[in-house]
């Protein structure tokens, strides 16, 4: 089983186009693929914020049965690096690293590539929150949040979590990592707000659930 997991990693990370093959992360490819099948037992649809060229949402559709059912998956992302206006002070330096890596290849010409044999892809790009209100979502069972900025992220949740059907995951790219403590103590206060705790995963990510 693991090498099913190794390949539709390996297969990703060439279809997004990825300079650097990393160390295959298998407690990562389990985890997406645990918390997308159990979403799939649920009502509503999968969303990612920050889908850059698609690595984690290729995955999903690898891996699970979501590419025969009816659930869209919507895919959010400016394609056109992280907005800078929107850093705060502690996130600048970080913004303009990865934003400079991210301009070396047209990010949004590959998502289209990647994710062009999936019927129920939507592609929405256009920086959020305002893009939020480019489609209609009733229901949502998975969200994955991978803006690398806190005030984006947190005024996501905000306009989503009520569509977020009882069980649904979030899944949180940045939680536990080095140079995201902003995102880590918004994170935590909202999910204290809601009544709930995030769990941080051995790879860094956190996971909320409703």
């Amino acid at each position: 089983m693991a090498a099913v997991y190794d390949f539709a990693w390996i297969d990703a990370l060439s279809e997004s186009n990825l300079c650097v093959l990393l160390a295959l992360p298998v407690y990562e490819q389990l985890r997406t693929r645990s918390t997308a099948e159990q979403a799939l037992r649920l009502e509503g649809e999968f969303a990612e914020f920050g889908v850059n060229t698609g690595l984690l949402s290729a995955m999903i559709f690898k891996l699970t049965a979501l590419p025969e059912t009816d659930k869209r998956f919507f895919l959010f992302d400016t394609n056109e690096g992280i907005p800078f206006e929107q850093a705060n002070e502690n996130e600048r330096g970080n913004t303009e690293f990865m934003n400079r890596s991210l301009s070396k290849h047209d990010v949004y010409a590959v998502a289209m590539e990647v994710f062009s044999s999936y019927k129920n892809a939507v592609l929405v790009k256009r920086i959020l929150p305002q893009s939020l209100a480019d489609v209609e979502i009733d229901k949502l069972c998975f969200v994955s949040v991978d803006l690398n900025l806190v005030k984006p992220e947190i005024e996501v949740i905000n306009e989503m979590w009520d569509k977020l059907v009882p069980g649904a995951f979030v899944v949180l790219d940045d939680y536990g990592f080095t140079g995201h403590s902003d995102q880590h103590t918004a994170w935590n206060d909202f999910a204290a707000s809601k009544g709930r705790s995030v769990f941080l995963c051995p790879t860094g990510q956190g996971l909320l659930q409703k």
